[in-house]
């Protein structure tokens, strides 16, 4: 497990994008049972000052390039709770 507080995330690398979705798993099943598509393509995940939410309905966080997990903790077990 990596153990990193996201402040320190977002601290260490710039303009994070965030989404209010799972992209992974872009379909949900509506009351008539069939799939509509989620919410893909470029503003899938956006940059702060253009999302769309409260910080509550932030679902996924993105970076472009490589991100620096400067300050992770590694652990093999899982945590009795989360800080």
């Amino acid at each position: 497990m990596l153990v990193l507080p996201t402040e320190q995330l977002l601290a260490v690398n710039p303009q994070p994008r965030f989404s209010a979705c799972n992209s992974g798993s872009p379909r949900h099943k509506p009351v008539d049972g069939k799939g509509v598509p989620g919410p893909r393509g470029p503003d899938t995940f956006r940059l702060a000052r253009d999302f769309d939410g409260t910080p509550g309905k932030v679902v996924e966080v993105v970076f472009r390039g490589p991100v620096s997990l400067e300050g992770v903790e590694f652990r093999e077990e899982r945590p009795g709770a989360f800080v």
